[in-house]
């Protein structure tokens, strides 16, 4: 009996084994097939984990492999009850341009005493929109002298030739309004 019990666990293991070695459906790649496995599909999950916005302050600028990202007043600066400008800019990095058919939508939001024209933006409302950069001209206005926090969230895609990564991240300043 005891014979015939090692016997079964001999046989159990080496079925064990076969399975590993050749994977569930019985079969194993042949070395052909194993080199020229495509890992695009991994590289893309990979870059897209990446790409994932980290759970930090969001600042002015932001700055990866892929992109820039900034936000910053414009030309004329802030004065209390005076209309400004807020600039926010998006360019591609890395070999890297903007989605050109991707809902690209900026949604701001100010602190009590600003108001915004406009709180979301949209591809039409782009001052400059190609596959190199992309540039928003928001009309704020700062009702009382002093700091005021500004956010933007900004929905974007950044492609190469081969694939596209969407992207949500948010820039934040500090307006300040004489």
């Amino acid at each position: 009996m005891a014979l015939s019990l090692r016997l079964s666990l001999l046989t159990s293991s080496l079925l064990l084994l076969a399975g590993i070695s050749f994977g569930c459906d019985g079969k194993a790649p042949s070395p052909k097939e194993e080199a020229h496995h495509d890992h695009s599909a991994h590289m893309q999950q990979e870059a897209a984990a990446e790409a994932a916005p980290a759970e930090a302050p969001a600042g002015p600028e932001i700055e990866t492999g892929m992109f820039a990202l900034s936000l910053s007043p414009g030309e004329s600066g802030f004065a209390a009850g005076k209309p400004g400008e807020l600039q926010i800019q998006l360019e591609g990095r890395g070999g890297r341009h903007v989605n050109q058919d991707y809902p690209i939508r900026v949604k701001i939001a100010a602190g009590e005493g600003v108001s915004v024209a406009k709180d979301e933006l949209v591809k039409a409302d782009a001052k400059r929109f190609d596959e190199q950069q992309v540039q928003f001209l928001a009309n704020v206005a700062p009702s009382v002298a002093g700091e005021h926090d500004v956010r933007c969230e900004v929905s974007f895609a950044m492609c190469t030739e081969e694939n596209c990564i969407r992207e949500k991240r948010t820039v934040a300043m500090v307006l300040k309004a004489d």
